[in-house]
């Protein structure tokens, strides 16, 4: 991901325009204009592009054809990623503009960008109706991957051109989402999902306060365990108004939002596809209790660990959600960790005392790697049944998302995170981590009750015998799975 200052700046050279226009729907379609306004003639030195090579794809102009794009609109992960009305001199508003214009250029088509209230919602209509409404989409993965068993969508390796292989698709969700030959879910580039697995920020101000080792170290000596950070959570509890109880007005080591992101953390595989790509639901063993066990500890302790809602119960939240406020609570010193993901970066940007990012915690030292899990409500991209022009779309995507490799990636990934909000060279390191461990959950996608039997047994302990009495129940909805997916056809 390391780019030169040279390639960094020719990010933003291009100037030109983005049209907006809108119908009485609920929809909003803005449309990329070819022609940039004139600008001074400037002295430019041709450089080799940098970073992976480009895909070798047909020549093919479309002369002027529309090619559209569907995504959410007015929800928490809404973000600029897919197509944007003007510059604006942010720089991935502007990568994301410039990234467009060069894909229109090459391929003679016209991108049209729609914005839809519930964009799965809308494709399936249409298609039951025989509408056609986008080329591709992108929706929330716990919202597709129901779709995608009912047939809506197409089998994303019947699509020519779309190279699997190129580091700027996501092949995690080839290892844990393809049932049997056929991909409906995929991600790339174009979308920055990296930003959405949920690992672990801490508060370098409390590790210094509190004298505690740096979690970066326990990261390069292996103990980055859960017996470490219940240790460092357990260090970090302290009333602060000297009231005798501990409430959301004190000092806690941990604020969370659900327990699944440190389960799957500590090497437990909810569901899995197995070398034949069928889906099991796996049984849970003793090391599954042990895990339970461990973090059984750390959320249930009422001295060293705050949950959302306890958080913002009864507090001036000023109007933010709880999500957001426990977010704020972390900024201004209440928390020693909270887990969640790169996006939320920019709630820590006016953060007085420094911060740092580590993965998730590993069960023990003997666990070989690290593992995060996929927020289900963060998006992936599916193309619809009824998109006849594949080869068009092949081709727009895999170079769009080899160009969101050369132009977006960096915009974010090294100006964005690295240079304005992250705040040491070592949390890059640790993203790598994570974005090389990221793992998709085919129960938690498709509805099934595995992680919540997970999470209920924290608290009761009962974890063998709910599995047992709901291993009909499973097993039913996981034929259901198979059975579906054997009855589509494309």
């Amino acid at each position: 991901m390391k780019r030169t200052l040279c390639a960094i700046l020719a990010l933003i050279l291009a100037v030109s325009m983005f049209s907006c226009s809108s119908d009485d729907g609920s929809v909003i379609e803005t449309s990329a204009q070819t022609t940039a306004p004139a600008t001074p003639e400037t002295e430019v030195v041709e450089t080799e592009e940098p970073g992976l090579p480009e895909p070798d794809l047909p020549y093919e102009t479309y002369e002027g054809e529309e090619f559209i794009m569907m995504s959410r609109i007015d929800d928490a992960y809404t973000v600029p990623y897919f197509y944007v009305e003007d510059q604006n001199g942010e720089l991935v508003n502007d990568a994301v503009y410039k990234r467009n214009l060069e894909t229109e250029e090459k391929f003679g088509v016209d991108i049209v960008g729609r914005d839809d209230a519930a964009p799965y919602d809308t494709v399936a209509k249409a298609i039951s109706s025989g509408d056609f409404v986008c080329h591709v989409f992108w929706d929330k993965y716990l919202l597709l991957f129901p779709e995608a068993m009912e047939g809506y969508y197409l089998n994303l390796n019947t699509v020519p051109h779309l190279n699997f292989d190129a580091d700027y698709w996501d092949t995690n969700i080839i290892r844990d989402l393809q049932i049997m030959d056929k991909l409906y879910l995929m991600n790339s580039d174009i979308y920055m999902y990296f930003d959405c697995p949920r690992f672990i920020y801490f508060n370098k101000g409390l590790i210094n306060q509190y004298q505690l080792e740096s979690p970066y170290e326990h990261v390069h000596n292996n103990t980055w365990t859960l017996d470490t950070f219940a240790e460092m959570c357990k260090a970090v509890n302290e009333d602060l108004n000297g009231d005798g109880k501990f409430d959301n007005q004190d000092r806690f080591g941990l604020w969370y939002e659900s327990p699944q992101y440190f389960l799957v953390g500590a090497g437990i595989e909810f569901s899995t596809v197995n070398s034949e790509g069928i889906p099991e639901v796996n049984q849970p063993d003793e090391r599954s209790v042990a895990v339970l066990e461990k973090l059984k500890r750390i959320v249930t302790s009422t001295e060293y660990s705050l949950d959302i809602n306890k958080t913002a119960a009864g507090a001036d939240t000023k109007g933010l959600n709880i999500f957001d406020y426990g977010r704020t609570r972390f900024a201004a010193d209440y928390f020693l960790f909270v887990q969640n993901g790169a996006g939320c970066t920019i709630q820590f940007k006016d953060m007085e005392s420094d911060y740092g990012i580590v993965p998730n915690p590993k069960f023990d030292e003997n666990q070989e790697d690290y593992y995060h899990l996929m927020d289900p409500y963060s998006y992936a991209m599916s193309i619809p049944n009824n998109n006849t022009e594949l080869d068009k779309t092949g081709m727009i995507l895999e170079w769009m998302s080899w160009k969101s490799n050369q132009l977006v990636i960096p915009a974010y990934y090294e100006i964005t995170l690295f240079t304005k909000r992250f705040r040491d060279e070592e949390a890059k390191n640790m993203l790598e981590i994570v974005k090389s461990s990221v793992r998709y959950d085919i129960s938690y996608f498709s509805g099934m009750d595995v992680i919540s039997t997970y999470g209920n047994s924290i608290a009761k302990g009962n974890l063998i015998s709910s599995f047992e009495k709901r291993q009909k129940l499973f097993n039913k909805q996981i034929q259901k799975i198979i059975d579906k997916f054997e009855k589509i056809q494309h």
